[in-house]
């Protein structure tokens, strides 16, 4: 079995159960995110502005569609498997526009941030380039352009998102992959809330437009990451892995401090809207052991 494969099987296990029963079906699903998520924004992005698009191209979608998928993977995403289980299509990029999306929209964009650049120009910190990066406000706003095709008036659409399945995908780790890799840890850190709090707001905006269940991934290992690998591991010799996962123990330490204010910031959400079923899906402590 592939690795990737079990990665997918493995996060799958993480979740807490969604199954659908016959009172509660998922009608549709939205997503946001980045490259974990995309099916296509960032390829009409590209296309539109004369850029050069990986996804046209194989490897990618080799593995299950047989064709370029216009996905930043061999095959399928979690998003992919997540459709099947509940017998709805593939979902269609919001970009992709002529299209119907009363079964979900995806909205995710390769190389997404929670936060705006604005933030990152505030707080002086200069982050690697990307004219197609779409923050999550972005994103937000796109759903609220979809939204009056979908529903008209508010009890009609929490009538209709109330049966659909929110994702808000694995977004916030672009976040510390576009600072610099001078920063510290600890000033990567000072962040961290930053970032929670726009994570939380979105959930509560949803919330607050009928969403039901929400999907909230928390933060991967960064310390896996090859960035960090090639510039911390082998500039700085192997006492900077974590001899029991080959990472680089202080960015995944970063990970685990972001996951935990993620953690708590879900826990006063769900107290606040008892209503709803905001699901955490763990990534750091699955993939650094893979």
């Amino acid at each position: 079995m592939k690795r990737t494969t079990l990665i997918i099987l493995s996060l799958l296990l993480f979740l807490e159960p969604i199954q659908p029963t016959p009172s509660h079906k998922f009608n549709s699903i939205f997503s946001f995110g980045d490259s974990c998520t995309d099916t296509g924004n960032a390829n009409v992005l590209a296309k539109k502005r004369s850029w050069f698009s990986y996804t046209d191209n194989l490897p990618y979608g080799m593995t299950f569609f047989r064709r370029p998928s216009n996905r930043f993977c061999d095959g399928r995403l979690i998003v992919d498997f997540l459709a099947e289980e509940f017998g709805l299509p593939y979902l269609k990029p919001y970009l992709g526009k002529n299209e119907s999306f009363r079964q979900g929209a995806n909205f995710a964009v390769v190389g997404a941030t929670a936060l705006d650049d604005t933030f990152f120009k505030q707080h002086n910190i200069t982050t690697s380039k990307s004219p197609s990066r779409k923050s999550l406000s972005s994103q937000l706003q796109w759903f609220e352009e979809l939204k009056p095709s979908l529903c008209q008036t508010p009890k009609e659409c929490r009538d209709y998102f109330g049966r659909s399945l929110f994702i808000l995908g694995q977004i916030q780790g672009n976040d510390y992959f576009i600072m610099p890799s001078s920063l510290s840890v600890e000033r990567m850190m000072s962040y961290s809330s930053a970032i929670i709090q726009t994570i939380a707001r979105t959930i509560k905006e949803l919330i607050d437009q009928g969403a039901k269940t929400v999907v909230v991934a928390g933060n991967i290992p960064i310390g896996c990451l090859p960035k960090y690998l090639i510039i911390n591991g082998k500039s700085k010799g192997h006492s900077s892995y974590d001899p029991s996962t080959g990472c680089i123990e202080k960015y995944n330490r970063l990970s685990r401090h972001h996951n935990s204010l993620l953690l708590e910031a879900i826990k006063k959400l769900r107290i606040k809207y008892r209503d709803a079923k905001i699901i955490y899906a763990e990534f750091t402590n699955l993939l650094s052991t893979l």
